[in-house]
């Protein structure tokens, strides 16, 4: 973690050497992260800490219970790049435990941090060519039924693809025209430029920008 007063690294005194890909939730109260090898040489699970945050001492102090293995698919499967929603109630994420292809998942996080249920699949790729990664959700959600979620996609050239995901039910993502599975709306690589802010104060959400071209 990193001291936002000092800018300096912060050991959260939990021992590990094979934390990757780390991300707050939105009142910083947990940490999801990717565990290289941890339960099983080779495997690769998805892991949440609760944490405490102390501005006034200005320290960050992980939950007793220490990491939570949320996904638990052993060496033969990957689960990585996780992120919270804005509301810190859904994880989203890259796994291959489904037909051996990188897709995305959606599940729950856990107010606690000790539960994973709530699984679903958000982003197929059916054909296995899709080479999804590096999923987010947006912080701006103009549909109170749908989140708004990010990830890249292809191989060259690599693309920023969006879609829309529905906040209940099993349904994968859609496009905005509504089409399931449809081929989403989506960013090339060009001289263009786009980008989202987000305004914490005392690790709370207090203003969003919607993306803009720049």
């Amino acid at each position: 973690a990193k001291n936002r007063l000092g800018g300096l690294d912060t050991d959260l005194g939990l021992g590990l050497t094979d934390a990757e890909d780390p991300s707050f939730n939105g009142d910083m109260t947990q940490i999801v992260f990717r565990r290289t090898g941890a339960a099983d040489p080779g495997a690769e699970d998805i892991y949440v800490v609760g944490v405490y945050i102390d501005e006034a001492a200005n320290t960050i102090t992980p939950s007793p219970t220490g990491p939570v293995n949320l996904t638990r698919t052993g060496s033969a499967y990957t689960e990585k790049q996780p992120g919270y929603s804005p509301d810190g109630t859904k994880i989203i994420f890259v796994s291959d435990a489904w037909d051996m292809r990188d897709q995305i998942f959606v599940m729950n996080a856990g107010r606690d941090g000790s539960t994973g249920n709530g699984l679903r699949l958000a982003v197929a790729d059916e054909a296995g060519t899709a080479n999804l990664a590096y999923p987010v959700f947006g912080p701006v959600n103009a549909e109170p039924a749908y989140w708004t979620i990010a990830y890249v996609s292809g191989t060259a050239p690599r693309t920023i693809k969006w879609a829309r995901l529905a906040k209940e039910g099993t349904s994968v993502a859609e496009d905005a025209a509504g089409d399931p599975g449809a081929e989403d709306t989506g960013i090339a690589p060009t001289a263009d430029k786009f980008a989202w802010g987000v305004l914490r104060t005392r690790g709370s959400i207090v203003a969003r920008h919607s993306p803009r071209k720049l």
